[in-house]
């Protein structure tokens, strides 16, 4: 990871971790209503202006907004809502770190609803911890009322709603074909629905303004609502997923910090350790042993991906520019497709373009192995800009297994692995995202190929 690399992660963590503390100030003239429905309305803004400038589409179906609406109930609307009104009663370091739960009760979630099939050892191992590590912060046996501070409870309750958004989004919206900014632009607007609902009913109170609450709510809307998802995703087309997820052990530090040097709160050694248990059961549960690919299905259709099969020794991760090959594709129109089609990939899979061989543009690796023996590396998904056609590279037979959403797409051709398309504007934007979403799921084993 290098230098750069760094101080944009360290950037994130500082607006994202900063969060708590600027919900803290705001609350001191706004209502958690206001609050919240203040930074949602901000937040939203700025992503679809970044979607317009982008010139990304917005979703037409009634049943992808309806799932949209309630990925914002549980994603956006609810646990912001409930951080908001349970820092009325505890500290915002206190916050951050019960906010570090969210991917334990992910985990537990997934299990419960039969969205993740099975657990392991080392995953058991960190929901146990980790949650231990939550009854080290809960402190349930400090509390006057014998239980725990009805603030901490709805601090808890914010992380379980994001943890239930992320299964409900994975299930109803991650293979849906919509790029990452679109979706949160999306969500960010019907969640604000939802806090105006909720405004209406509650009321506003006279709002006690003064430079240190407007300012923070302008910071928490406009960067740390909306900015800072799109530095989020500049971080994962730069350098991948798992390097971007780091940033989730640091939140808690800068809570603490930002905690202690602005607002003077007293954190204890118990949440210390506390914390310090929670962020291990995350890194267990978060750690995943190499798949070996058993579903034969798979198999028999990765034995057919043409990347995959190809037997050249110059099919291989260089070192040379993806920049410079893509300034130097000839044809403007096709030039302009390849980059569009770069920063696609990119999103959908969360890994930065490599050049494979000469002429193919690769995102990420997976290991095949096939039943006689040989294994090797191919990209999760790639590209080349040839002079008639765009040709996508996507799992073996997907013509056969992807009918419906190829009729959805245009005019296309396909060949063994190969999808050919003239001009990205002559296809369905949500058609051509779905295909090679589903192509990844299935190379990193997540998916059977069905259509």
């Amino acid at each position: 990871m290098n230098r750069a690399t760094t101080m944009r992660i360290g950037l994130l963590a500082l607006i994202w971790g900063s969060g708590f503390l600027w919900i803290k100030l705001g609350i001191r003239g706004l209502s958690p209503v206001e609050v919240t429905l203040a930074r949602l309305v901000l937040g939203s803004a700025v992503l679809f202006i970044v979607v317009a400038v982008q010139r990304g589409s917005l979703p037409r179906s009634p049943v992808v907004w309806m799932h949209i609406t309630v990925a914002a109930l549980f994603a956006n609307a609810a646990p912001y809502l409930l951080f908001a009104v349970g820092e009325q009663h505890v500290a915002s370091a206190t916050a951050g770190m019960l906010n570090a739960t969210t991917p334990l009760w992910t985990v537990g979630i997934a299990l419960g609803t039969r969205h993740q099939r099975a657990i392991t050892a080392r995953q058991a191992a960190g929901l146990v911890i980790g949650f231990g590590g939550a009854v080290l912060i809960f402190s349930p046996w400090q509390a006057v009322s014998g239980l725990a501070s009805i603030g901490a409870i709805e601090c808890l309750a914010a992380a379980a709603s994001y943890a239930v958004s992320y299964v409900y989004m994975d299930r109803f919206l991650a293979r849906r074909g919509i790029g990452p900014v679109v979706l949160s632009a999306c969500q960010l607007g019907a969640a604000s629905v939802w806090l105006a609902i909720a405004l209406g009913v509650t009321g506003a109170p006279s709002p006690r303004l003064d430079a240190t609450v407007v300012a923070s709510i302008l910071v928490l809307g406009l960067i740390g609502t909306g900015a800072a998802y799109v530095l989020n995703y500049q971080i994962i087309a730069s350098v991948g997923a798992t390097v971007a997820s780091t940033v989730t052990y640091l939140l808690p530090v800068v809570a603490i910090i930002l905690g202690f040097l602005v607002l003077g709160e007293h954190i204890t050694l118990l949440d210390l350790a506390g914390i310090a248990l929670t962020l291990a059961g995350v890194a267990l549960t978060r750690r995943r042993d190499r798949p070996v690919r058993r579903d034969r299905q798979i198999e028999r259709l990765c034995e057919h991906d043409v990347m995959a099969t190809k037997k050249s020794p110059a099919m291989r991760p260089t070192d040379a520019s993806v920049e410079g090959y893509l300034a130097g594709v000839p044809d403007e129109r096709r030039r302009e497709d390849a980059g569009r089609l770069c920063a696609m990939m990119q999103e959908i899979t969360g890994e930065a373009p490599a050049m494979w061989g000469t002429s193919i543009i690769g995102f990420g690796t997976y290991h095949y192995r096939y039943a006689s023996g040989r294994e090797g590396d191919s990209p999760l998904a790639g590209f080349s800009p040839r002079r008639q056609h765009l040709v996508i590279y996507l799992v073996g037979e997907f013509e056969n297994r992807y009918r419906p959403v190829l009729a959805r797409l245009g005019p296309h051709k396909t060949g063994k692995g190969c999808l050919y398309i003239k001009c990205l504007d002559d296809v369905d934007d949500g058609a051509l995202r779905e295909l090679i979403d589903r192509s990844v799921r299935v190379h990193r084993g997540i998916d059977r190929a069905s259509g």
